[in-house]
C-alpha cells in the first residue's frame, strides 16, 4: 500500500507530464498494433525502441520521440495539478471531454484514497455510478492477467477501451513502473493513450523519482522539457 509521501503539488505536476510523455514515447512505435505483433516482432516493449528495431519505420521517427512536440504546450501549462491534467488531456492528447473528465475524476479520487489508505477499488462505485457498463468491465478485468484483458478490451481499441484499460491497469499496480507501464503498452491497441495515462498517473502519485532515469533523460528534447517545467534533469 502506498503511503502519503508528502510530495508537493508542483512535483506531482512534473511527474504527471513527464510520465505522460514517457508513456507516449514508449507507445508510439507500436501504436494501433495488436498484442501478438508486439510480442512476435518487438519481443515486448522494454524501453524506447532503437531506430534499427522498428518495423516499417515511419518517416523521421527517432528513439524517445513523442507523438507531437510537447514544448509549446508545456510552456502554457497551468500550475495546479487538477488544471494541468485537464489541460494536458485536452490540448496534448485530444481526449474527448467525457473520457478526459472520467480520468481526471478517477485520478483525483485515487490521490485521496492513497493518502487515507482506503481500498482503491472503492473509488469505482462513486465515479462510475452512472456508467454501469464501464464499472462492470473494469471490475471483471481487474482480476485478469494483463494478457487476458484482451477479452474485455477490444484489441482494435477505440478511445473508450484505451481509457478504461488504463484505469484498470492503474488500479492493479500503481507503484511499480515496469510492472504497470510496460504490460499496458504490450497489450497493444491505442498505446500512446493507454501508456501515457498509466505512466502519467504514476508520476502524479509518486513524483518524478518513480521513473527510470534513462527514460527521462532519453526523451527527445529532454533538456528543454525540464527547463520549461522548472525541474532539473537527474544525472
Amino acid at each position: 500500500m502506498i503511503k502519503d509521501s508528502g510530495i508537493h503539488e508542483k512535483e506531482r505536476v512534473h511527474g504527471f507530464v513527464l510520465g505522460a510523455l514517457i508513456g507516449d514515447a514508449l507507445g508510439l512505435p507500436v501504436n494501433k498494433r495488436p498484442h501478438h505483433v508486439i510480442r512476435m516482432y518487438f519481443k515486448g516493449i522494454k524501453g524506447y525502441i532503437e531506430t534499427s528495431d522498428w518495423i516499417e519505420k515511419p518517416a523521421n521517427l527517432t528513439s524517445g520521440q513523442n507523438s507531437k512536440d510537447p514544448r509549446v504546450i508545456i510552456a502554457r501549462l497551468p500550475t495546479s495539478l487538477k488544471s494541468s491534467i485537464h489541460f494536458w488531456l485536452q490540448e496534448y492528447m485530444n481526449l474527448s471531454l467525457g473520457m478526459a473528465q472520467l480520468y481526471e475524476k478517477f485520478l483525483g479520487e485515487l490521490l485521496k484514497k492513497t493518502r487515507t489508505g482506503q481500498n482503491h477499488l472503492s473509488i469505482l462505485d462513486s465515479i462510475l455510478k452512472d456508467h454501469h457498463e464501464h464499472l462492470e468491465c473494469i471490475k471483471e478485468a481487474y482480476s485478469m492477467y494483463p494478457n487476458d484483458m484482451i477479452l474485455k478490451f477490444n484489441e482494435a481499441m477505440n478511445e473508450n477501451d484505451a481509457v478504461l484499460f488504463a484505469l484498470t491497469m492503474i488500479l492493479k499496480n500503481n507503484h511499480d513502473f515496469e510492472a504497470s507501464v510496460f504490460p499496458t503498452i504490450n497489450m497493444g491497441g491505442l498505446t500512446t493513450i493507454s501508456g501515457a495515462l498509466v505512466s502519467g498517473a504514476m508520476g502524479a502519485l509518486h513524483g518524478v523519482s518513480v521513473f527510470p532515469k534513462h527514460l527521462v533523460q532519453d526523451l527527445e528534447h529532454s533538456q528543454e522539457i525540464h527547463e520549461l517545467l522548472g525541474c532539473p534533469v537527474s544525472t
